[in-house]
């Protein structure tokens, strides 16, 4: 049987990153309408990509299938993204597989996976401590930025300033970059929180000042 053109073109891209994987890339994420296509079209490729050392994502549950999302989870891969509509089963699923997830609250509710920002799963994964990273998905088709999903996650569950410095930190723990570069987002992100700390009692001052 034929290969699809569709597989083929998977397989040179998985080629060019893994010949590129010198020049710094380190992984691979399958996305894309997620009502066409099989899933057995892009195995393969991502099969090569895997055995070549790339880190994989998929892109996953954005809608109902069933068949596909547990065919994803036995992949493995090393990040899922959305991941917004399951059943129990799927679900427990997940949260025994302890794979982080990208969560895209604004991607999630303008492609109408969710209702409105308040129903979004990230308070579910966030209660179950699912190890989860808010990001943009498409930060210019979606009109948003990494810094309004904390926002918007602040704001719709209620999240205070110390939860968003946490979930910052344990999100750089699942990105694909060496440990090095790691350990010098993570100092990033401390640098951050001690500079928030002590400047948090002079806005709290002001802000006490306003309410007066």
């Amino acid at each position: 049987a034929s290969v699809p053109a569709a597989a083929v073109a998977a397989t040179c891209q998985v080629e060019l990153a893994a010949e590129l994987m010198p020049a710094g890339v380190v992984g691979v994420d399958l996305s894309g309408n997620p009502s066409l296509g099989q899933w057995a079209t892009w195995l393969p490729a991502l099969q090569r990509a895997r055995r070549a050392g790339l880190k994989v994502t998929l892109h996953a549950a954005e809608v109902f299938n069933y068949e596909e999302t547990h065919a994803m989870l036995d992949f493995a891969p090393e990040r899922l993204c959305h991941m917004a509509v399951l059943d129990g089963a799927l679900r427990q699923r997940l949260w025994a597989s302890n794979i982080p997830v990208e969560l895209c609250i604004t991607s999630n509710v303008k492609t109408n996976s969710v209702p409105g920002f308040v129903d979004h799963h990230f308070k579910q994964f966030y209660a179950a401590k699912h190890p989860v990273v808010l990001c943009t998905d498409d930060s210019g088709v979606f009109a948003t930025t990494l810094s309004q999903e904390y926002a918007i996650a602040a704001a719709s569950f209620g999240l205070d300033q110390q939860q968003l410095i946490e979930l910052a930190s344990r999100s750089v723990g699942y990105t694909f970059c060496s440990e090095g570069d790691q350990q010098v987002l993570l100092e990033k992100v401390l640098d951050f929180q001690a500079r928030w700390r002590q400047e948090k009692p002079a806005v709290e001052s002001l802000l006490q000042g306003e309410v007066q």
